[in-house]
């Protein structure tokens, strides 16, 4: 059973910009780094973080 641990708040958007930075780093470098990475994906995304947008699109 997991313990119930208390969500942290959202920390201020630049924060958020650097976590969605990490997850997606995360992403990519998932098969390398092996579970730990799922993990940590799986705590950003309860947390609320999503990737970034993809910047090519924007750029227009």
């Amino acid at each position: 059973m997991v313990p119930d641990v208390p969500q942290a708040a959202l920390p201020p958007t630049t924060d958020i910009n650097e976590a969605a930075d990490l997850l997606e780093g995360l992403e990519v470098l998932r098969e390398e780094l092996g579970s730990i990475a799922d993990e940590l994906i799986e705590l950003l995304r309860q947390a609320g973080v999503t990737p970034p947008q993809d910047h090519s699109s924007s750029a227009h």
